[in-house]
């Protein structure tokens, strides 16, 4: 039996006609994503952190192109009822396109205080690769929650 999937919003970015798509990812993906578009997906519930990520969704898909992001995701307290928008940091998990070293170096450290700079306060940046431990994995499951995935990503759960 196949599981019904949930619908969510889709903010498709294209060159020329940015325009906001609501359905399951299914759909989205197979009829709405062209080569080259760049994807926000926002599903969570609506929330101050929604509100926050919401006035920064241009934003945010215009660093990740910077950056050379392939996936960025929300973790933590900041995707669940202890989110304090006076005192949570952010953490976010993240994968980048394939990069030299010093690129690389260039991109984390870059993403990061530019993420920084545009929610005003504090990131924890972890990368996907980095994390060895299957325990930290699974424990931070339940919250994680994308909001950034470059077209052509073959790693966007569906």
């Amino acid at each position: 039996m196949k599981e019904k999937e949930t619908a969510i919003k889709v903010l498709i970015f294209r060159r020329k006609h940015p325009y906001t798509y609501t359905s399951n990812m299914s759909d989205a993906f197979n009829h709405h994503v062209s080569p080259g578009d760049d994807l926000v997906i926002t599903n969570q519930p609506q929330s101050t952190v929604n509100g926050l990520l919401e006035a920064k969704r241009d934003e945010l898909a215009r660093l990740c192109r910077q950056y050379h992001v392939r996936r960025l995701e929300l973790f933590g307290s900041a995707t669940g009822a202890g989110f304090n928008p006076d005192t949570s940091d952010f953490d976010f998990l993240v994968e980048f396109e394939d990069l030299v070293p010093e690129a690389h170096a260039d991109a984390f450290f870059g993403l990061m205080e530019a993420l920084q700079r545009t929610f005003a306060r504090p990131v924890d940046l972890v990368e996907r690769r980095a994390i060895r431990n299957p325990y930290f994995l699974e424990a931070i499951e339940p919250t994680r929650l994308v909001l950034y995935a470059a077209a052509g990503n073959p790693q966007i759960p569906v």
